[in-house]
Protein backbone atom coordinates (compact mmCIF):
# COMPACT_ATOMS: atom_id res chain seq x y z
CA UNK A 1 0.00 0.00 0.00
CA UNK A 2 1.13 3.53 -0.15
CA UNK A 3 1.99 5.53 2.19
CA UNK A 4 -0.31 8.40 2.76
CA UNK A 5 1.31 11.77 3.38
CA UNK A 6 -0.92 14.69 5.19
CA UNK A 7 0.40 18.33 4.65
CA UNK A 8 -1.67 20.43 7.40
CA UNK A 9 -1.36 24.56 6.76
CA UNK A 10 -2.67 25.91 9.38
CA UNK A 11 -2.79 29.76 8.33
CA UNK A 12 -2.97 30.69 4.28
CA UNK A 13 -0.08 32.77 4.45
CA UNK A 14 2.09 29.24 4.94
CA UNK A 15 0.53 27.60 1.93
CA UNK A 16 4.14 28.72 -0.39
CA UNK A 17 5.83 26.42 1.85
CA UNK A 18 3.20 23.57 0.05
CA UNK A 19 2.73 24.61 -3.22
CA UNK A 20 5.87 22.98 -4.92
CA UNK A 21 4.89 19.22 -4.11
CA UNK A 22 3.94 17.09 -7.26
CA UNK A 23 1.86 13.89 -7.14
CA UNK A 24 4.06 10.96 -6.18
CA UNK A 25 2.92 7.76 -7.80
CA UNK A 26 4.50 6.05 -4.70
CA UNK A 27 2.78 8.03 -2.17
CA UNK A 28 -1.41 9.09 -1.06
CA UNK A 29 -0.82 13.36 -1.01
CA UNK A 30 -3.44 15.37 0.84
CA UNK A 31 -3.12 18.48 1.85
CA UNK A 32 -5.46 19.77 4.42
CA UNK A 33 -5.85 24.04 4.88
CA UNK A 34 -8.14 26.78 5.29
CA UNK A 35 -10.72 27.80 3.22
CA UNK A 36 -9.54 30.24 0.43
CA UNK A 37 -10.13 34.26 1.06
CA UNK A 38 -9.41 37.27 -0.48
CA UNK A 39 -7.75 39.65 1.52
CA UNK A 40 -7.41 43.13 0.18
CA UNK A 41 -8.56 41.95 -3.63
CA UNK A 42 -5.63 39.49 -3.86
CA UNK A 43 -7.43 35.80 -3.34
CA UNK A 44 -5.19 33.57 -1.32
CA UNK A 45 -6.12 30.10 -2.51
CA UNK A 46 -4.84 27.01 -3.95
CA UNK A 47 -4.36 27.87 -7.35
CA UNK A 48 -0.92 26.24 -8.71
CA UNK A 49 -0.35 23.07 -6.48
CA UNK A 50 1.14 20.39 -7.86
CA UNK A 51 -0.84 17.83 -5.03
CA UNK A 52 -4.43 17.97 -6.54
CA UNK A 53 -6.33 16.62 -3.01
CA UNK A 54 -6.93 19.61 -1.18
CA UNK A 55 -9.58 19.50 1.67
CA UNK A 56 -10.30 23.02 2.90
CA UNK A 57 -11.68 23.85 6.66
CA UNK A 58 -13.23 26.21 8.64
CA UNK A 59 -12.14 25.61 12.03
CA UNK A 60 -10.54 23.19 13.70
CA UNK A 61 -13.43 20.89 14.32
CA UNK A 62 -14.26 20.15 10.30
CA UNK A 63 -10.01 20.12 9.93
CA UNK A 64 -9.58 17.32 12.58
CA UNK A 65 -12.53 15.22 10.93
CA UNK A 66 -10.46 15.50 7.62
CA UNK A 67 -7.70 14.36 9.48
CA UNK A 68 -9.21 11.24 11.14
CA UNK A 69 -10.95 9.60 7.73
CA UNK A 70 -7.76 10.44 6.07
CA UNK A 71 -5.61 8.45 8.75
CA UNK A 72 -2.02 9.50 7.52
CA UNK A 73 0.98 7.55 7.97
CA UNK A 74 2.77 11.01 7.66
CA UNK A 75 2.07 14.62 8.77
CA UNK A 76 3.88 17.06 7.33
CA UNK A 77 3.78 20.70 9.17
CA UNK A 78 4.20 24.16 8.58
CA UNK A 79 4.50 25.35 12.34
CA UNK A 80 4.05 23.77 15.33
CA UNK A 81 0.32 25.12 16.51
CA UNK A 82 -1.40 22.33 17.83
CA UNK A 83 -5.08 23.31 17.07
CA UNK A 84 -5.59 19.64 16.09
CA UNK A 85 -4.30 16.36 16.88
CA UNK A 86 -2.62 13.28 14.29
CA UNK A 87 -2.54 9.66 14.86
CA UNK A 88 -0.06 8.43 17.67
CA UNK A 89 1.41 5.95 14.82
CA UNK A 90 1.72 8.77 12.38
CA UNK A 91 5.59 10.23 11.91
CA UNK A 92 5.96 13.81 11.97
CA UNK A 93 8.01 16.18 9.62
CA UNK A 94 8.22 19.96 10.25
CA UNK A 95 9.37 21.83 7.07
CA UNK A 96 10.68 25.52 8.13
CA UNK A 97 8.85 28.63 6.20
CA UNK A 98 12.12 30.19 6.10
CA UNK A 99 15.93 31.04 7.57
CA UNK A 100 16.96 30.82 11.27
CA UNK A 101 19.34 33.84 12.06
CA UNK A 102 22.16 32.76 14.59
CA UNK A 103 20.20 35.00 17.46
CA UNK A 104 17.81 32.59 17.99
CA UNK A 105 19.95 30.04 20.05
CA UNK A 106 21.55 32.95 21.86
CA UNK A 107 18.51 34.23 22.86
CA UNK A 108 16.46 31.43 23.85
CA UNK A 109 17.25 28.53 26.32
CA UNK A 110 16.94 24.86 25.37
CA UNK A 111 13.53 24.80 27.56
CA UNK A 112 11.93 27.72 26.07
CA UNK A 113 12.46 25.61 22.80
CA UNK A 114 10.79 22.77 23.27
CA UNK A 115 8.04 23.13 20.71
CA UNK A 116 11.17 21.98 18.40
CA UNK A 117 10.85 18.89 20.02
CA UNK A 118 9.60 15.55 18.75
CA UNK A 119 9.48 15.51 14.96
CA UNK A 120 10.97 12.38 12.85
CA UNK A 121 12.40 14.44 10.24
CA UNK A 122 13.02 18.50 10.20
CA UNK A 123 13.44 20.32 6.98
CA UNK A 124 14.79 23.41 6.76
CA UNK A 125 18.19 25.14 5.17
CA UNK A 126 21.29 26.09 6.15
CA UNK A 127 23.77 24.90 9.15
CA UNK A 128 22.09 27.44 11.79
CA UNK A 129 18.83 25.21 11.31
CA UNK A 130 20.64 22.10 12.48
CA UNK A 131 22.38 23.82 15.56
CA UNK A 132 19.36 25.21 16.53
CA UNK A 133 17.23 22.06 16.42
CA UNK A 134 19.59 20.52 19.04
CA UNK A 135 20.47 23.50 20.56
CA UNK A 136 16.43 22.77 21.72
CA UNK A 137 17.17 19.15 22.49
CA UNK A 138 15.99 16.83 19.90
CA UNK A 139 18.67 14.09 19.72
CA UNK A 140 16.71 11.38 17.24
CA UNK A 141 15.17 13.23 14.90
CA UNK A 142 16.73 13.61 11.33
CA UNK A 143 17.56 16.71 9.82
CA UNK A 144 17.42 17.63 6.00
CA UNK A 145 19.09 20.56 4.77
CA UNK A 146 19.07 22.51 0.94
CA UNK A 147 14.96 21.95 1.66
CA UNK A 148 12.96 25.16 1.88
CA UNK A 149 10.44 23.84 -0.81
CA UNK A 150 8.79 27.88 -0.92
CA UNK A 151 12.40 28.25 -2.61
CA UNK A 152 11.52 26.45 -5.51
CA UNK A 153 8.91 28.93 -6.44
CA UNK A 154 12.39 30.93 -6.95
CA UNK A 155 14.12 29.10 -9.16
CA UNK A 156 14.42 30.39 -12.89
CA UNK A 157 12.48 27.51 -14.57
CA UNK A 158 9.45 27.88 -12.45
CA UNK A 159 9.16 31.85 -11.47
CA UNK A 160 6.89 33.98 -12.77
CA UNK A 161 7.15 37.61 -11.98
CA UNK A 162 3.72 39.11 -10.30
CA UNK A 163 1.43 40.62 -13.01
CA UNK A 164 2.41 44.48 -11.58
CA UNK A 165 -0.83 45.78 -13.05
CA UNK A 166 -3.20 43.40 -11.93
CA UNK A 167 -2.55 43.15 -8.46
CA UNK A 168 -2.62 47.28 -8.11
CA UNK A 169 -6.17 47.09 -10.27
CA UNK A 170 -7.15 44.40 -7.19
CA UNK A 171 -6.09 47.02 -4.60
CA UNK A 172 -7.13 49.69 -5.80
CA UNK A 173 -4.01 51.41 -6.47
CA UNK A 174 -2.50 52.99 -9.64
CA UNK A 175 -0.68 55.73 -10.69
CA UNK A 176 2.67 56.16 -8.48
CA UNK A 177 6.29 56.34 -10.01
CA UNK A 178 7.77 53.68 -7.86
CA UNK A 179 6.61 50.68 -5.70
CA UNK A 180 8.52 49.93 -2.25
CA UNK A 181 7.86 46.91 -0.20
CA UNK A 182 8.27 47.54 3.40
CA UNK A 183 8.09 43.64 5.11
CA UNK A 184 7.89 45.29 8.58
CA UNK A 185 9.15 43.10 11.93
CA UNK A 186 6.45 44.09 14.74
CA UNK A 187 5.00 44.24 17.59
CA UNK A 188 5.62 41.38 20.15
CA UNK A 189 7.29 41.94 23.56
CA UNK A 190 10.11 39.23 23.05
CA UNK A 191 13.67 39.28 23.22
CA UNK A 192 14.05 38.81 19.68
CA UNK A 193 11.53 41.37 18.86
CA UNK A 194 11.89 44.32 21.43
CA UNK A 195 15.34 46.22 19.70
CA UNK A 196 13.82 46.34 16.34
CA UNK A 197 9.66 47.11 17.32
CA UNK A 198 10.24 50.71 17.44
CA UNK A 199 11.92 50.73 14.10
CA UNK A 200 8.72 49.52 12.44
CA UNK A 201 6.82 52.54 12.77
CA UNK A 202 9.80 54.94 12.25
CA UNK A 203 10.09 53.05 9.61
CA UNK A 204 6.64 53.52 8.24
CA UNK A 205 6.45 57.18 9.36
CA UNK A 206 9.31 57.78 7.23
CA UNK A 207 8.38 56.05 4.19
CA UNK A 208 4.85 57.94 4.61
CA UNK A 209 6.55 61.55 4.14
CA UNK A 210 8.94 60.04 1.37
CA UNK A 211 6.18 58.51 -0.33
CA UNK A 212 4.16 61.85 -0.31
CA UNK A 213 7.20 63.61 -2.02
CA UNK A 214 7.85 61.64 -4.67
CA UNK A 215 4.28 60.12 -5.52
CA UNK A 216 5.40 56.73 -4.75
CA UNK A 217 3.35 53.96 -3.25
CA UNK A 218 4.47 51.91 -0.79
CA UNK A 219 2.93 48.35 0.58
CA UNK A 220 3.57 47.69 4.25
CA UNK A 221 3.35 44.10 5.17
CA UNK A 222 3.41 43.60 8.76
CA UNK A 223 3.35 40.95 11.34
CA UNK A 224 0.55 41.42 12.81
CA UNK A 225 -2.49 42.86 12.12
CA UNK A 226 -3.87 46.17 12.94
CA UNK A 227 -6.14 45.11 16.17
CA UNK A 228 -2.83 43.56 17.30
CA UNK A 229 -0.41 46.21 16.71
CA UNK A 230 -2.55 49.07 18.21
CA UNK A 231 -3.20 46.57 20.87
CA UNK A 232 0.60 46.72 21.81
CA UNK A 233 1.23 50.43 21.34
CA UNK A 234 -1.04 51.37 24.06
CA UNK A 235 0.67 49.20 26.62
CA UNK A 236 4.04 50.82 26.06
CA UNK A 237 5.29 54.16 27.25
CA UNK A 238 7.55 54.49 23.88
CA UNK A 239 5.37 53.32 21.50
CA UNK A 240 2.43 55.85 22.42
CA UNK A 241 3.77 58.42 20.79
CA UNK A 242 3.29 56.41 17.36
CA UNK A 243 -0.20 55.64 17.96
CA UNK A 244 -1.80 58.67 16.21
CA UNK A 245 0.21 58.44 13.32
CA UNK A 246 -0.40 54.63 12.65
CA UNK A 247 -3.83 55.27 12.92
CA UNK A 248 -3.89 57.81 9.98
CA UNK A 249 -0.97 55.74 8.10
CA UNK A 250 -4.09 53.87 7.27
CA UNK A 251 -5.91 56.30 5.82
CA UNK A 252 -2.97 57.83 3.57
CA UNK A 253 -3.01 57.38 0.40
CA UNK A 254 0.77 56.35 -0.60
CA UNK A 255 0.26 53.63 1.85
CA UNK A 256 -1.40 50.34 1.18
CA UNK A 257 -0.75 47.52 4.27
CA UNK A 258 -1.11 43.92 3.42
CA UNK A 259 -3.37 42.23 5.97
CA UNK A 260 -0.95 40.14 8.46
CA UNK A 261 -2.58 36.86 7.07
CA UNK A 262 -1.74 37.26 3.24
CA UNK A 263 1.41 35.35 1.08
CA UNK A 264 4.01 38.33 0.63
CA UNK A 265 4.79 36.93 -2.85
CA UNK A 266 2.21 38.36 -5.08
CA UNK A 267 3.92 42.12 -4.27
CA UNK A 268 7.03 41.20 -5.58
CA UNK A 269 7.00 43.04 -8.58
CA UNK A 270 8.18 46.12 -6.43
CA UNK A 271 10.96 48.28 -7.63
CA UNK A 272 12.37 48.00 -3.82
CA UNK A 273 12.14 46.17 -0.78
CA UNK A 274 12.86 47.79 2.59
CA UNK A 275 12.44 45.51 6.02
CA UNK A 276 13.78 45.74 9.65
CA UNK A 277 14.92 43.60 12.49
CA UNK A 278 15.56 40.18 10.53
CA UNK A 279 13.66 38.35 7.96
CA UNK A 280 13.51 35.77 5.03
CA UNK A 281 12.55 38.29 2.54
CA UNK A 282 16.25 39.39 2.63
CA UNK A 283 17.48 36.07 1.14
CA UNK A 284 14.07 36.12 -1.27
CA UNK A 285 14.96 39.69 -2.32
CA UNK A 286 18.76 38.27 -3.69
CA UNK A 287 17.07 35.14 -5.52
CA UNK A 288 14.80 37.94 -7.70
CA UNK A 289 17.61 40.56 -7.36
CA UNK A 290 15.76 43.52 -6.09
CA UNK A 291 17.39 46.27 -4.40
CA UNK A 292 17.54 45.75 -0.66
CA UNK A 293 17.44 48.26 1.85
CA UNK A 294 17.40 46.95 5.90
CA UNK A 295 16.67 49.15 8.41
CA UNK A 296 18.13 48.40 12.16
CA UNK A 297 19.10 51.40 14.42
CA UNK A 298 19.37 49.69 17.45
CA UNK A 299 22.20 47.61 16.70
CA UNK A 300 25.28 47.50 14.38
CA UNK A 301 25.66 44.36 11.79
CA UNK A 302 28.60 43.86 14.21
CA UNK A 303 26.19 42.77 16.45
CA UNK A 304 23.43 42.37 14.48
CA UNK A 305 23.29 40.75 11.10
CA UNK A 306 20.95 37.12 11.31
CA UNK A 307 22.41 35.75 7.88
CA UNK A 308 25.20 38.32 6.84
CA UNK A 309 23.50 39.91 4.12
CA UNK A 310 25.18 43.30 5.27
CA UNK A 311 28.06 41.77 5.63
CA UNK A 312 27.94 40.63 2.44
CA UNK A 313 26.79 43.78 0.94
CA UNK A 314 23.70 42.45 -0.37
CA UNK A 315 21.74 44.85 1.27
CA UNK A 316 22.07 48.59 2.05
CA UNK A 317 22.24 49.45 5.61
CA UNK A 318 20.37 52.24 7.08
CA UNK A 319 21.37 52.79 11.36
CA UNK A 320 19.75 55.78 11.27
CA UNK A 321 16.03 56.72 10.21
CA UNK A 322 17.09 60.20 8.42
CA UNK A 323 18.91 57.84 6.03
CA UNK A 324 16.51 55.95 4.41
CA UNK A 325 15.47 58.03 1.80
CA UNK A 326 19.46 58.25 0.74
CA UNK A 327 19.17 54.56 0.80
CA UNK A 328 16.25 53.37 -1.19
CA UNK A 329 17.95 56.24 -3.96
CA UNK A 330 20.66 54.41 -4.02
CA UNK A 331 18.99 51.33 -4.09
CA UNK A 332 16.84 52.55 -6.85
CA UNK A 333 19.90 53.04 -8.93
CA UNK A 334 20.70 49.63 -9.34
CA UNK A 335 21.37 46.21 -7.69
CA UNK A 336 24.32 44.47 -7.09
CA UNK A 337 23.84 41.00 -8.30
CA UNK A 338 27.08 39.97 -7.90
CA UNK A 339 26.77 40.43 -4.10
CA UNK A 340 23.78 39.18 -3.83
CA UNK A 341 24.48 36.06 -5.60
CA UNK A 342 27.68 35.45 -3.80
CA UNK A 343 25.49 36.08 -0.33
CA UNK A 344 23.24 33.11 -1.54
CA UNK A 345 25.87 31.18 -2.32
CA UNK A 346 27.32 31.16 0.90
CA UNK A 347 24.50 30.62 3.13
CA UNK A 348 24.91 27.03 1.16
CA UNK A 349 21.76 27.18 -0.23
CA UNK A 350 20.82 25.19 -3.56
CA UNK A 351 18.21 27.20 -5.62
CA UNK A 352 17.16 24.33 -7.96
CA UNK A 353 13.71 23.38 -7.90
CA UNK A 354 13.81 20.47 -6.03
CA UNK A 355 13.40 20.96 -2.34
CA UNK A 356 10.32 19.39 -2.47
CA UNK A 357 11.16 15.90 -3.95
CA UNK A 358 14.32 15.89 -1.89
CA UNK A 359 11.81 16.34 0.86
CA UNK A 360 9.12 13.52 -0.36
CA UNK A 361 12.21 11.00 -1.15
CA UNK A 362 12.75 11.43 2.94
CA UNK A 363 9.54 10.88 3.39
CA UNK A 364 9.28 7.71 2.00
CA UNK A 365 12.12 6.11 4.07
CA UNK A 366 10.31 7.28 7.49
Amino acid sequence: MKKKVLYFIHALCRTRVIKTFREDPDLEQMVVGPKPVVYGGVCEDYSGFGIKNIQTYSNPKEAQKIINRFAPDVVVQTDMMKTVTFPNTAKRVFVMHGLIGDHVRKQFKPKECKAWKGFDLYCGATEEFETLVRHAGEKTGQILLNSLPQLDLFHKDNYEAPDRKAVLKKIGRSGFEKIILFCGFCCKDRIDYNLHNEDYFKVVAELGKIAAKHNWLILVKPRQDYKEVRSFVVQKGWSKSYGQMYADAQKDKHLYFIPAEANIYPYFFADLIVCNGCSTVELEACLVHKPLVIVRTKLSPDQYDPFGTVKFGAGIYVPDIINLESAIMNGLGGVDIVKQDAFVRAKGIVVDGLAHKRIQEKIKTL
